[in-house]
C-alpha cells in the first residue's frame, strides 16, 4: 500500500485463477430455471440470495411509497474451464429476454476452501469422496 503515497512503484500481481464466481441476477421466482441451466452445463450447485434493486429513479410510486423490484442473486463457484459454458447455458434458458430477465457476469476466484476434494471433478459423483462415504 506504500505505492499509494508515491513511495514505491506498484507491482502488478500475477494470478492464476482456477475457479470463477458466476453471479446471476434474476427476477424473483426463477432460480430453478437458472440452476437447471447451470447444472446442464456442469455446475454442481449454487447459493441464492434475496436482493432489491437500487435504481431509485425508476422505482414505482404507490401511495407515495417507493416500490422497488425484488431480485434474486445466484452465486455459482466453478472451474474456470466451465465458466463460458455455464454462462451461455443460463443466458439461453433464462437470459434478459426470458421471464427470468437474468443478467450474468463472473469474477475470478483466487482460492477456494471448504469444498470436498472431488467437488469440482467432472467424473465425480456425490459419494465418490472417500472421506465422506458412510
Amino acid at each position: 500500500m506504500q505505492y499509494l503515497g508515491g513511495h514505491t512503484k506498484p507491482k502488478t500481481p500475477e494470478f492464476s485463477f482456477d475457479h470463477e464466481l458466476i453471479l446471476v441476477i434474476s427476477n424473483v421466482g426463477h432460480t430453478e430455471e437458472v440452476m437447471d441451466a447451470a447444472r446442464a452445463a456442469g455446475a454442481k450447485g449454487g447459493t441464492i440470495l434475496h436482493a432489491k434493486g437500487a435504481n431509485a429513479e425508476r422505482a414505482q410510486q404507490f401511495f407515495k411509497v417507493s416500490i422497488i423490484q425484488e431480485k434474486e442473486i445466484t452465486m455459482i463457484v466453478c472451474p474456470s474451464a466451465l465458466k463460458a459454458d455455464i454462462m451461455s447455458s443460463i443466458l439461453k434458458s433464462a437470459g434478459p429476454s426470458s421471464p427470468a430477465g437474468s443478467i450474468v457476469f463472473s469474477l475470478p476466484v483466487s482460492d477456494v476452501a471448504g469444498f470436498p476434494l472431488s467437488y469440482f471433478s467432472a467424473e465425480s459423483k456425490p459419494n465418490d469422496d472417500p472421506e465422506n462415504s458412510n
